[in-house]
């Protein structure tokens, strides 16, 4: 018994479905690298971001070691006057009263701006803390590990109406039903019982793969783009 030679056409549908199959294996690998790697030069800027902190407040606290002296000086400078019993002029005096009142706006201020960078360092690390739970995400996950084995199993679509689409491929398989002379039993018995794969579940498959990767994607642009909005907020 011969097999219609049109039946052969499944084996190189077969072996465009694994190159397909390679190749969308290549790019998560590829992203998933890309992954690994901004992850990894996200911390490192937040490990320098935290270094210049680190300066900036270094340089405050001399700031403060000066108003301070400062505060100590004019205190002195009036209990002088008082004690001596010398009356300052009124130039001198309003110069020391706006003294007095700028250094004291100015540590409000300074205190208010020290709790907001220790909030804004803590939403930082947690951002970062969210975005590596992100990247450490495995995207070839996407591909289950037994799809490969669905090419063993027996075909659920009959092949004499399936229509196999793959990119810039379209083949339509049909059976020629003219019954050939001295040939016995019809084109249905003549055919392996197991032939083909599921064409529907594979490009099902692939648009899961394809929607999943691309939900991610949004969900971690959604996520930059507001924490790089309320970074700009706290530093206006």
């Amino acid at each position: 018994m011969a097999v219609h030679p049109q039946a052969n056409s499944i084996a190189p549908e077969c072996s465009r479905r694994d190159k397909l199959l390679d190749r969308i294996r290549k790019k998560l690998d590829d992203i998933s690298d890309a992954q690994n790697e901004v992850a990894s030069c996200r911390r490192n800027l937040l490990v320098q971001r935290e270094t210049v902190r680190t300066t900036s407040r270094k340089v405050r606290l001399s700031r403060m070691e000066l108003g301070n002296a400062e505060a100590i000086f004019m205190s002195r400078f009036r209990e002088f006057a008082v004690i001596n019993n010398i009356e300052l002029p009124v130039p001198l005096r309003d110069a020391y009263e706006k003294v007095e009142q700028t250094r004291t706006f100015l540590g409000e201020m300074e205190a208010n701006y020290l709790q907001m960078e220790r909030d804004l360092t803590g939403a930082e690390w947690v951002f970062t803390d969210q975005e590596t739970s992100f990247y450490q995400f495995d995207v070839r996950m996407l591909i289950p590990d037994d799809w490969d084995d669905e090419e063993d199993q027996p075909a659920t679509q009959d092949i004499t109406s399936s229509t196999l689409i793959l990119p810039n491929v379209q083949t339509r398989l049909e059976l020629d039903t003219h019954r050939p002379h001295g040939s016995a039993g019809t084109y249905s018995e003549l055919l392996p019982e197991e032939i083909g794969f599921d064409i529907k579940a594979t490009r099902r498959d692939l648009n899961f793969v394809l929607a999943e990767l691309g939900t991610w994607q949004k969900k971690f642009q959604a996520l930059r783009q507001k924490q790089s909005k309320r970074i700009d907020r706290d530093e206006a």
